[in-house]
């Protein structure tokens, strides 16, 4: 999220695959829930307005839901919580949104907070610690062992020193760290890493990846392409997920096809593995590059 994501709105806008001027509205409106259409622009803007509409049926009738329609990225989700955290409501925010880049939805979800900060009208409950201890991931958590395992088997011991880019909390870079024994470290400027994981809070480029042995993008989202050029100075794996590599729709397989071409146009050797955890984004694109008199 942030000032990173400015390139790719910027050409969505020159491509048309998102409207620079929309003109946002409220399409329904009932007494609890609403429905917002962005016009095909960003989400930010139209998302704010629906937080505002959800906190003030929150307050007027004890819950408040809205759905946002047809817009593209909409940026933190947090930030339109905290709309409604200052408004003395307690709210969750979520957003899907396909390869299309206007295909977007978010959803928000408000009720109001009495003053010892529990949620009205709740059923109050006591808290499960044993389920707050997991550690929650979007996808297959069965990803990062597979992945640990993998590097293990191929590279062992020719390689110590490992990037974990854009990897979150750290999962992988947490097998790596305890049970290869791989000095790991998370490179991902956006969240608070798992304890025990060292993390370089900044966005990964071609100068910092040369100070690692092997980078490793698994589902990497924003920092795909910049993975890509790490890999035409240093070995990697990258993992491809969701299409942030071009402004283009891409699918999967076109996905694919695309950075590998990138890597042959730069000069980098690649060959596809199929990971054994669940598909189909269980690809990775393993690398090489290319280095002059070897």
């Amino acid at each position: 999220h942030g000032t990173r994501c400015v390139s790719g709105y910027a050409r969505a806008f020159l491509s048309g695959q998102l409207n620079p001027a929309p003109r946002i509205a409220v399409v329904r409106d009932e007494p609890n829930t609403a429905v917002v259409d962005g016009d095909g622009g960003l989400g930010h803007v139209a998302t704010a307005r629906a937080a505002e509409l959800a906190i003030a049926k929150a307050k007027e009738r004890g819950v408040g839901a809205v759905v946002v329609r047809n817009h593209g990225h909409f940026g933190g989700a947090g930030k339109y919580t905290r709309m409604a955290l200052r408004q003395g409501c307690a709210a969750f925010a979520e957003h899907s949104r396909s390869a299309s880049v206007v295909s977007g939805r978010s959803s928000l979800k408000i009720l109001p907070l009495d003053i010892n900060g529990d949620q009205v009208p709740s059923q109050r409950r006591k808290p499960n610690m044993a389920r707050r201890s997991q550690h929650r991931f979007h996808g297959d958590n069965h990803r990062f062992a597979v992945v640990a395992e993998f590097i293990s088997e191929r590279y062992g011991r020719h390689v110590h020193y490992i990037a974990d880019v854009a990897g979150g909390q750290g999962m992988l870079c947490r097998i790596l760290r305890k049970k290869y024994n791989y000095d790991c470290e998370l490179v991902d400027p956006r969240t608070r890493a798992l304890k025990g994981v060292p993390r370089l809070a900044e966005t990964l480029d071609p100068s910092i990846a040369e100070y690692f042995d092997l980078v490793v993008g698994l589902h990497p989202d924003e920092a795909t392409r910049a993975v890509a050029l790490a890999a035409t100075v240093r070995p990697a794996i990258l993992v491809p997920c969701c299409n942030f590599w071009s402004s283009e729709r891409l699918g999967f397989t076109d996905l694919l096809l695309s950075i590998e071409d990138f890597y042959r146009r730069n000069g980098v050797v690649s060959e596809r593995v199929e990971l054994a955890f669940r598909g189909p984004k269980n690809i990775a694109l393993v690398s090489y590059p290319f280095i002059q008199g070897a």
